[in-house]
């Protein structure tokens, strides 16, 4: 028993009695029989060694990841792969900005026309795009790096 433990109990008779001293020596059973595997031999300690593990990328449940090695390029397309549509604006930005700068929330899965870009402006990486009728401006990805828009070919 070590010094800790033997305090602990010497401390139960002196301030709470015979009643303290015995439950001490009880939670020191329980613990030491915590230490045995099965009951008779000892667990050594021994201290995790943590392995590497390569950094986990930041997704969101509403976000479909996408391989970073590909490109969006002006005159090809671009698919939403946001799975609660991305917002076209009127300008490439996105703080400070009215409401009214949104021209829509195009849906998920739509392919979109790349007309311009990249224009960088809040951190973010902007295109201009075409969707149906409309023409605004399209974040790639979100702050924090959750891809919004990916190239869908010619």
């Amino acid at each position: 028993m070590g010094n800790k433990q033997g305090l602990v109990i010497l401390g139960g008779l002196i301030t709470g009695g015979f009643t303290a001293a015995l439950l001490s020596l009880m939670v020191l059973f329980l613990w030491m029989r915590g230490m045995m595997s099965d009951g008779n031999t000892p667990r050594r300690w021994h201290p995790v060694t943590p392995t590497p593990t390569p950094a986990a990328q930041a997704t969101s449940p509403l976000m479909t990841p996408t391989p970073a090695t590909s490109v969006i390029q002006p005159g090809g397309k671009a698919k939403v792969v946001s799975k609660v549509g991305v917002r076209m604006r009127k300008t490439p930005a996105y703080k400070n900005k009215p409401a009214r700068d949104v021209i829509m929330v195009v849906p998920p899965q739509a392919v979109v026309e790349v007309l311009d870009g990249p224009q960088m402006s809040d951190g973010l990486r902007w295109w201009r795009v075409r969707y149906r009728e409309r023409v605004g401006w399209m974040a790639e990805a979100t702050a924090g790096g959750i891809q919004l828009l990916a190239p869908a070919g010619k």
